[in-house]
């Protein structure tokens, strides 16, 4: 198991996307895995967290915090995913009132 692609979202200030890219796989330095947190187009006061790609036989948590302390990550609840080739949109519909912390956990069985 590894987990990929930690961001700070505030929502005291202005809101925009937070973009980050890291090695998908080890073994190939072009294999490349993309994460952004930004706010919802749609909704006002959700966040979407959106990444790719989604391998088959992998899962795929995202995890939230409220700090960056040992022991506070937990899966999000509550949230929304939907799929579009091989990027996943996960939708935060209640995000902290002051910062979240997103990561991705991918496992892969």
């Amino acid at each position: 198991m590894f987990s990929v692609g930690c961001s700070l979202f505030v929502h005291a200030g202005p809101r925009t996307s937070t973009d980050y890219t890291v090695p998908a796989d080890t073994a190939d330095a072009l294999s490349l895995f993309s994460f952004s947190v930004k706010p919802d187009p749609d909704v006002a006061g959700q966040t979407q967290i959106v990444f790719d790609p989604i391998v088959v036989g992998r899962s795929y948590t995202v995890m939230t915090s409220p700090h960056l302390g040992a022991g506070s990550w937990n899966p999000l609840s509550g949230g929304t995913t939907s799929n579009d080739g091989d990027e996943r949109t996960v939708t935060d519909p209640a995000p902290g009132e002051t910062a979240t912390f997103y990561k991705v956990k991918i496992e892969k069985p």
